[in-house]
């Protein structure tokens, strides 16, 4: 998609469209978008002379492409569109050349969809109290199988990838269980084979404290959020990253690393937030973040102070449309 401003504004093909703007937008900069010179043929015919303005250290480059010729460039959060100037040269420089070209953007979730009062995927909605609610989503998904005894429920949502942190996961959690013991764990996700089997040998460990799910669970992946009391999301990269907008929507408090866009939506409790929020991808760093949780969840006035304000937030794709709309008809009126 990176080449489309460039075909539109330099190749004959397309001169039809060269008065529609384009707005071009970043999801996720990790993902190559770089091709050898040999696959030039794959692409319609333009002057040849315009063969460096496709180029970025001797190779077609689809996002510098993007970035030279798009009308407008966006990322999907503020805090990744500045996170991605150390990873994308492009990025760096044409920012810095041309800043108002650029922008970054939350994205945003259903509220129809995600909402604890509606939510069709639910057995147990939410009525007028989010402890009550939480403790029959918690019997739902743990009955028969876990202790529940009134202790907090800490899960985690998503691929077992490098990206998630999902690797920091299984040495953090038992650390906590062997420091505290005083917590249950639920684990929905699939991915990397070797953190598959590092997770199921954990519930096996402590199978009355550690419950998981290992595959792709959509209807199963609400009963958790609403069950939850924290969500842990210590990813080491994340463009936007809805879970936590989920999670908050639910009354669950996000534990999420302070990166891409966790830091524009999880402000840690002790800076007035709404979640609990930790700087390294590490197993230590993990772990303090999860202890921290379990000290917010015993101080249970400032735990259901943090959590009702986390249920204030709206992410909703209303408040991102506005900022898109805006940046859109800006376009258009320059054209």
């Amino acid at each position: 998609m990176g080449f489309v401003p460039f075909f539109i504004k330099k190749v004959a093909t397309f001169e039809p469209l060269k008065d529609i703007p384009t707005f071009y937008t970043i999801h996720n900069g990790a993902y190559n978008s770089r091709y050898p010179w040999t696959r030039r043929a794959l692409l319609p015919e333009f002057d040849i002379n315009l063969r460096q303005q496709l180029d970025w250290d001797g190779a077609i480059d689809s996002v510098a492409t993007a970035m030279r010729f798009a009308d407008h460039i966006n990322s999907v959060s503020p805090t990744y569109l500045e996170e991605m100037k150390v990873g994308l040269p492009p990025l760096q420089f044409m920012s810095e050349e041309e800043p108002d070209r650029f922008s970054g953007i939350l994205n945003g979730i259903d509220n129809d969809v995600w909402d604890p009062k509606t939510d069709k995927l639910l057995t147990h909605h939410y009525k007028d109290s989010w402890d009550d609610f939480k403790q029959k989503n918690k019997e739902e998904i743990l009955h028969g199988l876990y202790r529940i005894d009134d202790v907090p429920l800490i899960s985690f949502i998503g691929r077992f990838a490098h990206q998630k942190g999902a690797d920091l996961l299984v040495p953090a959690i038992e650390m906590i269980l062997t420091k505290f013991g005083f917590v249950n764990f639920f684990i929905l996700g699939s991915g990397d084979n070797f953190i598959e089997q590092k997770v199921q040998e954990l519930r096996d460990k402590f199978p009355e404290r550690v419950a998981c799910y290992i595959g792709y669970n959509e209807a199963l992946a609400h009963k958790v959020y609403a069950a939850s009391d924290f969500l842990v999301m210590p990813s080491r990269f994340e463009p936007c990253g809805l879970n936590q907008m989920f999670a908050m929507r639910y009354g669950t408090l996000p534990i999420a690393r302070m990166t891409g866009g966790l830091v524009d939506t999880v402000v840690d409790f002790d800076n007035n937030g709404v979640g609990v929020a930790f700087q390294y991808d590490s197993v230590g760093d993990l772990a303090l973040a999860l202890s921290r949780a379990l000290y917010l969840n015993k101080d249970r006035e400032r735990y259901i102070a943090v959590r009702e304000e986390a249920t204030k937030q709206d992410y909703s794709w209303t408040n991102s449309a506005k900022q898109y709309a805006l940046i859109y008809n800006e376009l258009i009126q320059k054209k």
